[in-house]
């Protein structure tokens, strides 16, 4: 990966594998409650608050004049001008708060709006994911392409949310509900669409760059698009009717 980066996604992942070790141990607490048939949604949530204070606060410190909007809140309001960080501390949480081990750290920045570099981190399996404008999207070590297949029928799509596509008749549909994740099997060639219902910001914005330049497609971020697609042109066209 070292052929991209910038000092942001560098700060970006320093944090996220700084917190790795605590993700880990809470899974483990987490792990042992399940034998005990406990609802985990709770302490899911609780250890996502804490994610994103910790988050916050070393953020605050190498980046004081940016905004920081974390887990759909802002936390810190910066100068005019200057970079917007959207963050998910800790995304795909009811994975979490049924020990699946799917879930994901999320960092994407905007300037005047427009996304210009993403990261995305899996604490547990340790793998990254990095996109920045105008020099490619990588993951897992390789750069990242979409698909070309030209229709849904017999493709896989992924699902996030509650949205099942009219247009996937003879699709093999998958929910992992995991955002991340399903972004990355499209960017890679390994799913050929995305259908996603209220997807969260920061992964909206993640999903949009790392589509455009794995050279594909997705829905416009910062828009209140109920539905969210993501694809190759062709795959595109006909998930976004």
């Amino acid at each position: 990966m070292a052929h991209i980066t910038s000092p942001r996604l560098r700060i970006a992942e320093r944090i996220a594998r700084k917190l790795a070790p605590k993700v880990r141990r809470q899974v483990g607490d987490m792990a042992r409650q399940q034998i005990k048939g406990i609802s985990l949604m709770p302490q899911a949530v609780e250890f996502a608050n804490k994610m994103g204070e910790d988050i916050a606060y070393n953020l605050s410190e190498s980046y004081p004049q940016d905004t920081l909007i974390i887990n759909g809140k802002t936390i810190q309001e910066g100068e005019a001008g200057r970079a917007v960080w959207h963050i998910n501390a800790l995304g795909g949480l009811e994975n979490l708060s049924r020990g699946d081990d799917n879930f994901y750290h999320m960092f994407s920045i905007t300037v005047d709006g427009m996304p210009e570099e993403a990261l995305a981190y899996d604490p547990i399996a340790d793998h990254l994911a990095l996109v920045v404008k105008g020099s490619g999207a990588f993951g897992m070590g390789t750069r990242l392409r979409v698909a070309n297949k030209k229709t849904p029928e017999n493709g896989r799509v992924h699902v996030w949310g509650n949205s099942i596509p009219d247009t996937a008749n003879g699709a093999d549909l998958r929910i992992t509900d995991s955002a991340a994740a399903d972004v990355l099997a499209v960017c890679s060639a390994k799913a050929d669409g995305l259908v996603a219902t209220d997807l969260p910001q920061a992964e909206a914005l993640f999903a949009w760059l790392m589509a455009t330049e794995s050279g594909g497609r997705a829905s416009k971020p910062g828009v209140k698009n109920k539905t969210f697609v993501v694809g190759n042109n062709a795959f595109y066209k006909q998930l976004a009717k």
